[in-house]
């Protein structure tokens, strides 16, 4: 028997490419700046402690018994002259981190910063310290300020996702935007439907005090032989709607799995879910079909865009959500528009950050999602269905690494022949600059780079 992996991907419609930099987030400690009565940009030196692994030579993430973070890092910005644009903004220096500026709020020892555009200098001279080395960067990003805090965290070093603004359905249509992060250390693989139903009710919990967002699980069937052969689908949790005026409230895991199993259009993938644990032959490998194939379930948590940072909103007209637009596969194969016309997309899943926050006069609603960063822009880009856990055969685990650095490469080879092409200068016309074509430019949302509440 074999599976019909075509059906299982849901609805269908209309090494690092980079390497040199990521985007990497800091644990805030300190700021040593040479002039106390104001910003030295090409001197002050912000201290702090790598939160996740990376690729930039000279760092390296270790953590203590406890897990803290312990590789210390020292930063300095690079000469942003000329970047900073918008009439009356300025850029967030390391001197501001601290202290209170117009919207930007003091960062205590604790905080998460993002770097922009960061890599190791060994030769960049650090003005208290004789031993020279210094990560240098563009732009300095607040993710939270407050490790305390009951309204705002980040989730660092994880895969993450932004999917497309879109309209709401119904009389009262509004906008509305998702982002993912995904908790792949979690993951657990399943053999037959009791174990499939008692892993997804385990991950279908809210976490409200870790900063979780909406759960729901991702759950995966891939032939361990032909990796390309994969199929995936997602597990909610609904709302359920009060009755006779009482409050509604969300299903619990154990109704949204029994809804899942249940419902008609299910039917071949619970079909799939009995096979991961079945003993029958395969007629081609002649060995037991739940050794033929690997079925895994992922948890994840889902979080509305909070309605201030939604692309709608923005008045640059930036939306984030762009740099995880991937092409879809079949077969490891790009899969064609229904009208012929391109390719059909879909969001994708890179390591990154998501910084999310909750209204501070309601300590108990919902966290919305804020800003997503990218670690690599250009590094490893993965279909949901093809996230890297440790449970993955090894094999598996190659064919989808492998897959997502090519898509990183492929990226950047589409940015850099438009860049090449727009600095063609026409009769009329000139080269556009780097800011203009909107490559390696600030997100400018944050202005100084203070993230508050939305």
């Amino acid at each position: 028997m074999a599976l019909n992996f075509k059906n299982l991907n849901g609805n269908r419609g209309g090494g690092s490419g980079g390497g040199f930099s990521e985007t990497i987030a800091i644990e805030f400690k300190e700021v040593q700046v040479k002039n106390a009565r104001g910003a030295t940009p090409e001197e002050d030196v912000l201290v702090g402690y790598l939160l996740h692994d990376t690729k930039i030579k000279g760092l390296q993430y270790t953590t203590d018994a406890e897990g803290n973070p312990t590789c210390e890092v020292r930063v300095k910005v690079k000469d942003r002259k000329g970047k900073v644009q918008g009439k009356g903004k300025s850029a967030l220096e390391i001197f501001d981190l601290p202290k209170r500026k117009d919207s930007h709020f003091p960062v205590q020892p604790g905080g998460v910063i993002l770097l922009e555009n960061a890599y190791f200098d060994d030769k960049a001279k650090v003005f208290f310290d004789d031993k020279p080395g210094a990560v240098m960067t563009t732009w300095l990003h607040v993710a939270t300020r407050d490790p305390q805090s009951a309204f705002e965290t980040a989730h660092v070093g994880l895969p993450v996702s932004v999917g497309p603004e879109h309209m709401t359905r119904g009389d009262n249509p509004e906008p509305r935007q998702f982002r993912y992060v995904a908790i792949p250390f979690k993951a657990k693989q399943f053999q037959g439907r009791d174990e499939f139903a008692a892993i997804v009710e385990e991950f279908l919990k809210e976490e409200p005090d870790n900063g979780g967002g909406r759960p729901c699980v991702s759950i995966r069937a891939i032939d361990r032989k032909d990796p390309s052969n994969s199929g995936e689908t997602m597990i909610y949790m609904n709302f359920v709607p009060g009755e006779n005026g009482a409050e509604g409230r969300m299903e619990t895991g154990e109704e949204a799995v029994k809804r899942f199993l249940n419902d008609p259009r299910n039917a071949e993938w619970v079909g799939n879910i009995d096979v991961s644990g079945s003993e029958e032959l395969d007629e081609e490998d002649n060995i037991p079909l739940k050794d033929k194939y690997f079925f895994e379930a992922i948890p994840m948590f889902r979080f509305k865009t909070g309605t201030k940072s939604l692309p709608s909103m923005n008045d640059r007209g930036r939306d984030d959500s762009e740099i995880f637009q991937i092409r879809d596969e079949q077969d490891g194969q790009p899969v064609k528009r229904n009208d012929g016309k391109g390719w059909l997309m879909t969001s994708g899943f890179a390591v990154g950050t998501l910084a999310v926050g909750r209204k501070e006069d309601s300590p108990n609603s919902p966290w919305f999602g804020k800003k997503t960063w990218v670690q690599n822009r250009f590094g490893e880009f993965y279909l949901r269905r093809e996230l890297l856990t440790d449970n993955l055969p090894a094999n598996v685990r190659e064919y989808f690494q492998k897959k997502a650095q090519e898509r990183g490469k492929l990226m950047l080879e589409e940015i850099t022949s438009r860049r090449q092409q727009a600095q063609q200068p026409s009769q009329d016309q000139g080269a556009q600059d780097d800011e203009a074509l909107g490559f390696g430019d600030p997100d400018p949302s944050y202005g100084r780079g203070g993230m508050t509440p939305r």
